[in-house]
C-alpha cells in the first residue's frame, strides 16, 4: 500500500522534467539523475532529502543542491564543478551526455563560471592547495562516476517514473460534489489546474499553476463553468451565460464560440485534437464547433448526453448518457462523419482517452477500469479491468480529472448514491440546530429544494433512491417516510398545495418538465396541471389558488424567465420578469400582493420585491452585496434571505396595501455544512416563523467532506503495469 505524499520508486535521482511530467525527457535528464547518484556517493546523501515525496519533488524543482564542497571539502573544484553542470535545472545547461560529464570529471581544468550554479565551486584561486594530488582525486572521481553511471543504469532501468501521489487543496473550503467532475479541468501537461468556483456570489474561473501555492482568478470568465484546455494549453473552453467561450489560459478578452451551450445541470465540453470544440446544449445534445467560432454542427440522441470527451485524431466523442434522474448511466460513442452512436459500456459514468491509445471509465460505484481501444471499430479490444477504486461519484458525475499525459485528480470517497449524506434540521433565529429526526439521514436528494406543509407536519423532497428520482413525504419530526411517485422519469420540485391536501411536482415523463399533482396521503393518481411547450423549472400557488407562478426554461440556461397564470381562466402564461438577464428563486407574500425574486440585472445576484401581478409598478432592491433565496414570513412581516456573505438575514417589511421596507438583522451565518444553491431554496419557515428547516452535510461523512483531492503524477506508469496503484 503506498500511502499519499509518498513515492513508488525513488524519487531523489528524477531530473526536475521528470518530476513536473514534461514531455520532452532527453540524455540530459539521465545526466541530472547521474550527477545525484555521484553525489549522493561523495556527500552521503543525495542532493535533494525530505520527509515525503511530494517535499523532494518540490525541492527538486525550486531548489538548489547544497554545493558538494560544503559538505566534503576534500572534493577537488572540477568535480564540484561538473557536479554543478550536471545538477543545473534547465536541461540546456548541464552536459549533453554521461561521456561529457566523465570527461569533465577526469580534467582538473575543469570549470565554470555562472552566478549561483549548483554544486559549482568558486574558480580557483592563486595559492590555494589541496590535500592529495588533484589529479589523482580528479581520477578517483571519474571511477566513481563509472561505478555511478551502471548503477544509475540499474536504478533506472527502462522503466518510465514512478507514479507519484500527493493531496493537494483547491481553495482551503470543502470540495462541492460534481466540482472536480464537471467544473474543472487540468492542463494537457497536467501542470495546470482550472476550476470553476463562487467567492462572494459570484462565479468564475481559476488558475492554479504547480509553482503557485494558491488559486487566482483567471479574468475574462465571469460565469464560467465547465473548463477544457486546447490540445496546446494556450486557451481554455469554457460555458457561460448560456454561450461557449474561449479565453486565453494567461487570463485576457473571452471570444464567443457559440450560443445555446448548457450551464445549469450538466454542462460538459471537450476541446478536441483537430482544432474544434464539442459541447451540450440545454437539451443535452452533442453539439461541434470551430475552435474559431463558426457553423455549429448538432448531433441528438433519446437520452440526455450529460459529458463528453474527446476520441483520437477528433473524429468522434466520448459521451455519457443519463436516464431517471441520472440513476442509470451508460458510455456511447459517437462518430462524427458517419452519424453513428455505438455503445461502449453499460454502467460508465463518463470516459476519457489517453494518449497510449486506451480509454479510462469510471462505474457508478466509484471503481476506474481501463481496456485498449480500437478507434476504428469505437471498441474496446480486451476486457476492461480494474485500476482504481475508492473516486466519490454523485449521480452522473465522478469527481475525476485526466490530463492527455495521464496526470490524475480526484477526489475520494466512492459512490454517494445521488449525493453526499445529510441530515435535515431545524435552525432557531440564533443559529442552534437540531436534528429533525436522529435516527434519519438522507442520500440523494435532488433538485427542486423541499417543502414544510401548511401545517408544518410534513416535509416534501426529492430523493434518489433505486435509481429512480421520485419525491417522497417525511411525516415531522420523527415518523415514517412514504414515496409519493412512482413513475420511471424524473420527478422533482414539490411544493405544498395551499390547503395541505395535495403535493404539486415537476416531472419528464411525457419528454418535458411538466407540472403534476397527487394527493399527499399517497392515494389516487398522478394528475397532469400544466402542460407547456417550455419547460418548467419551479412552480408555486398562490395561498388562494387563485395564480400559479412559474420559473421557466428560456432555452438559455443563464437567461431564466418569471411568469404567472390562473389556471381555467388564461390561455398562456403571463409574462412577469422575461428580461435579458437571469431572473430565479420567485416567492410570493402570504397576502399575494408582492413578489420576491432573485435577478442577476446588476451584474451579479440580488433579491429584488415587486408588486404582484402588475409588476411594472414598481420595484424594491433588497440587498446590494449579493442575495439568494428569498423566503416570506408566514405572518408576511418579514423576507428572508441569504446574503452574499452566506449569512441568513431577516428583512423586516411592514403588513399593508402598499411595501414598506424596515430594518435589516442577520440572524446566524449558515455555514459551509449547509446546502445553498444559486437559483433554488433550499431552506423553509415552521408555521410560528421561529424555525428554519435546513439541509447539513452530514459531519461523520468524512469522505463526502473532502478540502483537498489526490493528484497523481506520472499515473500511466501504473496503467501500464509498471507499478501498482494504490488501491
Amino acid at each position: 500500500m503506498t500511502e499519499t505524499g509518498t513515492s513508488i520508486g525513488t524519487p531523489h535521482y528524477m531530473s526536475p522534467e521528470q518530476a513536473t511530467a514534461d514531455k520532452q525527457i532527453t540524455a540530459r535528464s539521465d545526466v541530472y539523475s547521474l550527477a545525484s547518484v555521484l553525489y549522493e556517493m561523495l556527500a552521503g546523501e543525495p542532493p535533494h532529502t525530505g520527509g515525503s515525496a511530494q517535499a523532494i519533488i518540490m525541492k527538486i524543482i525550486a531548489e538548489r543542491a547544497q554545493p558538494v564542497e560544503e559538505l566534503r571539502k576534500s572534493v577537488p573544484h572540477n568535480v564540484a564543478a561538473a557536479l554543478g553542470k550536471g545538477l543545473e535545472k534547465l536541461p540546456a545547461d548541464r552536459f549533453g551526455s554521461a561521456k561529457a560529464f566523465a570527461d569533465a570529471l577526469a580534467d582538473d581544468r575543469f570549470t565554470i563560471v555562472p552566478a549561483g550554479a549548483a554544486g559549482a565551486a568558486a574558480v580557483p584561486t592563486a595559492g590555494r592547495t589541496w590535500i592529495g594530488n588533484p589529479r589523482s582525486i580528479g581520477l578517483t572521481a571519474f571511477a566513481i562516476a563509472a561505478s555511478a553511471l551502471a548503477l544509475w543504469g540499474w536504478l533506472r532501468s527502462p522503466a518510465p517514473p514512478s507514479s507519484i501521489r500527493y493531496r493537494i487543496a483547491l481553495t482551503g473550503q470543502e470540495i462541492a460534489p460534481r466540482l472536480v467532475g464537471r467544473d474543472l479541468a487540468l492542463s494537457p501537461d497536467g501542470r495546470t489546474i482550472v476550476f470553476s468556483d463562487t467567492v462572494g456570489g459570484e462565479r468564475h474561473l481559476w488558475i492554479k499553476t504547480a509553482d503557485r501555492a494558491d488559486a487566482e482568478v483567471l479574468t475574462g470568465t465571469a460565469g464560467g463553468r465547465a473548463p477544457a484546455f486546447s490540445p496546446d494549453g494556450e486557451w481554455v473552453a469554457f460555458i457561460a451565460d448560456g454561450r461557449l467561450r474561449k479565453v486565453p489560459s494567461a487570463g485576457g478578452t473571452a471570444v464567443t464560440l457559440a450560443d445555446s451551450a448548457n450551464t445549469e445541470n450538466g454542462p460538459s465540453v471537450a476541446w478536441l485534437e483537430n482544432g474544434t470544440v464539442a459541447f451540450n446544449d440545454p437539451e443535452y445534445r452533442v453539439r461541434v464547433v470551430d475552435q474559431d467560432g463558426g457553423p455549429v454542427h448538432t448531433w441528438t440522441y433519446d437520452t440526455a448526453a450529460v459529458s463528453i470527451g474527446g476520441l483520437p485524431g477528433g473524429r468522434g466523442v466520448l459521451v455519457g448518457l443519463c436516464t431517471s434522474g441520472c440513476g442509470i448511466t451508460r458510455l456511447v460513442t459517437l462518430d462524427f462523419e458517419s452519424g453513428d452512436w455505438a455503445p461502449l459500456s453499460d454502467e460508465g459514468v463518463r470516459g476519457w482517452s489517453l494518449s497510449d491509445g486506451r480509454v479510462v471509465f469510471v462505474r457508478p460505484d466509484g471503481t476506474v477500469l481501463a481496456a485498449p481501444f480500437d478507434a476504428g471499430t469505437r471498441r474496446f479490444t480486451s476486457t476492461p479491468v480494474p485500476v482504481l477504486e475508492g473516486v466519490r461519484t454523485t449521480g452522473s458525475t465522478a469527481d475525476l480529472a485526466l490530463s492527455h499525459n495521464g496526470t490524475l485528480l480526484f477526489v475520494p470517497g466512492g459512490a454517494a448514491t445521488g449525493g453526499s449524506r445529510a441530515d435535515v434540521v431545524w435552525v432557531d433565529r440564533t443559529g442552534a440546530a437540531s436534528p429533525v429526526d436522529p435516527g434519519w439521514s438522507i442520500r440523494g436528494w435532488t433538485r427542486g429544494g423541499f417543502a414544510v406543509s401548511p401545517d408544518g407536519t410534513r416535509l416534501a423532497i426529492a430523493l434518489i433512491a433505486a435509481g429512480h428520482e421520485d419525491v417522497w413525504i417525511k411525516e415531522l419530526d420523527r415518523g415514517a417516510e412514504s414515496r409519493l411517485t412512482f413513475s420511471d422519469s424524473v420527478n422533482f420540485g414539490p411544493r405544498w398545495t395551499p390547503d395541505g391536501q395535495a403535493v404539486t411536482f415537476l416531472s419528464g415523463r411525457a419528454g418535458n418538465s411538466d407540472l403534476y399533482q397527487r394527493r399527499a396521503d399517497g392515494t389516487g393518481t398522478d394528475s397532469l396541471v400544466l402542460d407547456l411547450e417550455t419547460p418548467i423549472l419551479e412552480a408555486l400557488w398562490s395561498r388562494d389558488r387563485q395564480w400559479l407562478v412559474l420559473r421557466l426554461n428560456s432555452g438559455n440556461q443563464d437567461v431564466r424567465d418569471i411568469v404567472a397564470l390562473r389556471p381555467g381562466q388564461d390561455s398562456v402564461p403571463r409574462p412577469l420578469l422575461t428580461a435579458p438577464w437571469d431572473e430565479t428563486a420567485p416567492a410570493l407574500s402570504p397576502d399575494g400582493r408582492w413578489l420576491a425574486y432573485v435577478s442577476t440585472e446588476t451584474g451579479r445576484r440580488e433579491v429584488f420585491v415587486r408588486p404582484f401581478p402588475d409588476v411594472e409598478s414598481g420595484k424594491w432592491q433588497i440587498t446590494t452585496g449579493g442575495g439568494t433565496s428569498p423566503v416570506w414570513a408566514h405572518s408576511g412581516r418579514e423576507l428572508f434571505f441569504v446574503n452574499g456573505n452566506q449569512e441568513l438575514v431577516s428583512q423586516a417589511v411592514a403588513a399593508g396595501a402598499t411595501f414598506q421596507r424596515g430594518e435589516q438583522r442577520v440572524l446566524f451565518g449558515i455555514g459551509a455544512a449547509t446546502y445553498t444553491d444559486l437559483n433554488e431554496t433550499y431552506f423553509d419557515v415552521s408555521p410560528d416563523d421561529r424555525r428554519f428547516l435546513m439541509v447539513r452535510r452530514n459531519t461523520a461523512d468524512d469522505a463526502d467532506r473532502s478540502t483537498t483531492a489526490v493528484l497523481v503524477q506520472h499515473w500511466l506508469t501504473d496503467l501500464r503495469g509498471e507499478r501498482r496503484a494504490n488501491r
